[in-house]
């Protein structure tokens, strides 16, 4: 059969433009295809992300950091106050009593925290082995206080006197009142500055309310013991690392380079602690 030239024209036309057209839709395809694949690589990331985070929070084969509940909250502990202490502790720089200052600033804290555990073994009824055998309790205290009230009033007042406004004890200012807290909470004979850059630190933060928070959530005596001279003892190690750090960086010979609390039986360092990290820490 005799082909028309015009008609083999067309005919040739026709197909390049269906093979062009298939070509086209073929490309569409492998587009749509690749971005589905994209699409479902991102969700099966995102999935896999899901699912790690679930069995890290989920997985019991992580050891705890230390075999004792004492420990690993004082840890946590730590990673509060000690960025409370360092900075202010590294201001104390002066170089012709930087000693006496930095000594005092380390003392009036242990001492002050050696002290706020008397008060909450007070508020709690005190622990078997961990009280002084002399000291007295919260309600002891205030017995005695209410008696020693009673006294001056039955001496010095009759019950049915009028003390008009102007005889009456005139009420503290702010700065009275936290001069009398400093000096409660000073070491007698301590030097001036460390103590106050101590006192400082301690009371604007929330450096005992965290110790507090800790200690009422351990119920037993024996991880309430623990907590306590631990605590004490690692403020002490990591205050002898940072009067090594700051010695070291102003070339000063050491105020000190040995802690002066004993170790607990068994005591280690809390090596785990993040507080040199911690923000706004050099």
């Amino acid at each position: 059969m005799k082909i028309d030239r015009q008609e083999f024209l067309q005919e040739m036309k026709l197909r390049r433009f269906v093979r062009k057209a298939i070509k086209i839709a073929a490309k569409k395809r492998q587009i749509k295809e690749s971005d589905a694949l994209k699409e479902e690589q991102k969700l099966r990331g995102i999935i896999r992300n899901l699912l790690n985070e679930k069995s890290g929070v989920d997985s019991d084969t992580d050891p705890a950091p230390y075999r004792s509940t004492a420990m690993n909250l004082l840890a946590d502990v730590l990673n509060v106050l000690l960025p409370i202490v360092k900075p202010n502790y590294r201001k104390l720089a002066s170089e012709e009593n930087y000693t006496d200052q930095r000594k005092s600033f380390r003392d009036n804290v242990l001492s002050a925290v050696d002290s706020f555990f008397d008060t909450l073994r007070g508020m709690s009824g005190g622990e078997a082995g961990t009280e002084d055998p002399i000291s007295l309790n919260l309600s002891e205290i205030m017995t005695l206080a209410e008696v020693d009230i009673n006294v001056d009033v039955d001496a010095e007042e009759d019950p049915n006197m009028i003390v008009p406004d102007k005889e009456k004890p005139k009420k503290k200012s702010k700065e009275d009142e936290e001069e009398d807290d400093f000096q409660s909470f000073s070491i007698q004979g301590s030097e001036g500055t460390g103590a106050r850059m101590a006192f400082n630190s301690l009371n604007n933060s929330n450096f005992f309310d965290e110790i507090q928070k800790t200690y009422k959530i351990l119920d037993n005596p024996k991880d309430k013991q623990e907590f306590e001279s631990y605590l004490i003892h690692n403020l002490d190690l990591w205050f002898v690392k940072y009067e090594k750090e700051v010695s070291e960086e102003l070339g000063q010979e050491p105020a000190y380079t040995e802690p002066i609390t004993q170790m607990p039986q068994g005591g280690q360092m809390t090596q785990g602690v993040q507080a040199d990290s911690a923000p706004g820490l050099p």
